[in-house]
Formats: C-alpha cells, sequence, structure tokens
C-alpha cells in the first residue's frame, strides 16, 4: 500500500510538471518527485531484502541516483558515475545517508551545470577501518564563497551539514571550486529515528505474509 501510494503521488507530479510551462514553476516540483524517489528507493530496498537488521547501502543509492538523475529537468545532459560498495547499514541510518545523497546530487544538477549542455556527476561510497565514506562530486562551475555564510551558505546544504552531525559524522567542501562532497561517519552507531523503520519494518512483514 505504502509504495502504491507513492507511485500514485510520483504520477501526479509528473503530470503537473508537463502541464506547467514556465521552468521556475516546474523545478520545484520535479525536487519534490526526486525527494518521492527517494523514499520509493528506501522502501523497495527493505521490502525486497532478506536481511532482517541490517541492509545494503550500495544497493540503495545506486538505484537512489539513478531516480534522481533520471528526474532531472535542468537542460544539462547528466552522466553519471557509480563506485558504490555493498556495506550493510541500519536501515534508519541509511535513510539518513539517502537523504543527504540526495541533496547532494540535486544541488549538484540544479546550480552546477548553468550555462553547460552537459556534466558528470561521480558517487562513491566505501568503508575505512570503520568508517563510512560518501563521496559526491561534479565537474561544474562549483560552489561559490558566501561572504557572510561561508562555503555552501544559501545553497541548500545547511540540511547536509545538520544531517551529518545526527550520524556523528563530518562533511567537508573539497577541490579547487569546492566541487567535491565527501562525507565521513562511523559505521557502527546507535540507530536514528526507529519508531519510523518499525513502521517500514511491519509493513514489510505484512507484504511477506500476504505473499504466502
Amino acid at each position: 500500500r505504502i509504495r502504491r501510494n507513492i507511485t500514485a503521488l510520483e504520477t501526479v507530479l509528473r503530470f503537473k510538471i508537463q502541464s506547467v510551462p514556465e521552468d521556475s514553476a516546474r523545478i520545484p516540483l520535479a525536487e519534490t518527485l526526486q525527494r518521492l524517489a527517494g523514499i520509493r528507493a528506501l522502501y523497495n530496498c527493505l521490502l525486497l531484502s532478506h536481511v532482517q537488521e541490517h541492509e545494503n547501502a550500495g544497493s540503495y543509492l545506486k538505484e537512489l541516483s539513478d531516480l534522481v538523475v533520471s528526474a532531472n529537468l535542468h537542460r544539462a545532459r547528466i552522466q553519471l558515475v557509480q563506485r558504490l560498495s555493498p556495506i550493510a547499514m541500519e536501515p534508519s541510518r541509511l535513510l539518513t545517508l539517502g537523504v543527504i545523497t540526495n541533496e547532494l546530487m540535486s544541488n549538484a544538477i540544479q546550480h552546477a551545470f548553468i550555462n553547460q549542455t552537459e556534466g558528470t556527476i561521480n558517487v562513491e561510497l566505501l568503508e575505512q577501518s570503520g568508517k563510512v565514506i560518501l563521496i559526491v562530486k561534479d565537474d561544474g562551475r562549483g560552489i561559490p564563497e558566501n561572504p557572510g555564510g561561508g562555503i555552501g551558505a544559501g545553497t541548500g546544504l545547511s540540511m547536509v551539514r545538520m544531517l551529518a552531525q545526527n550520524l556523528n559524522g563530518s562533511c567537508e567542501f573539497k577541490g579547487e571550486r569546492r566541487n567535491r562532497v565527501e562525507l565521513e561517519f562511523p559505521l557502527h552507531s546507535p540507530s536514528l529515528a526507529p519508531g519510523i523503520m518499525d513502521v517500514v519494518r511491519s509493513n514489510r512483514t505484512s507484504a511477506r505474509a500476504t505473499a504466502r
């Protein structure tokens, strides 16, 4: 039922996007569609997985990043390069990681390729010495320095920093044009938002029981 509702909302949003001629009105709708795609990707990951306590972060981010690029309404043609390790991760932390990835990719699509007809976004996920490292980089114009707010201020990335802290991690902008973002956090840490994940697990159990 949850998946059907998400799909129905996506269908309505796509219809709205096609019926609105102005880019300024279509872009917010597309961003909402991207976020719904992220929720659907996580739910699919949880529903299809046979692992109860941990999910494959690499598989989830592959589906999520594919969906984000496919929802792109900007003029630039985006090539997606993925290097995603199959890291077992608690669903609540995976949800936070997905939101961060969605935000970073959406920000790159919206801001990095202005006046460009094509561009490349790289998404990499790896584990090193008990740390999870997410790297999102693009070959666009980068993030300008904001005199009043520092790197990334005013571009919607403040939420990314906050979510990184929720994972007991850090988020850094690197590169000459600050077009490479590295998120690092410990793999093993207390789960976040268990109430939400309990609801998802309950729906997954019901779906499997119905299938039998």
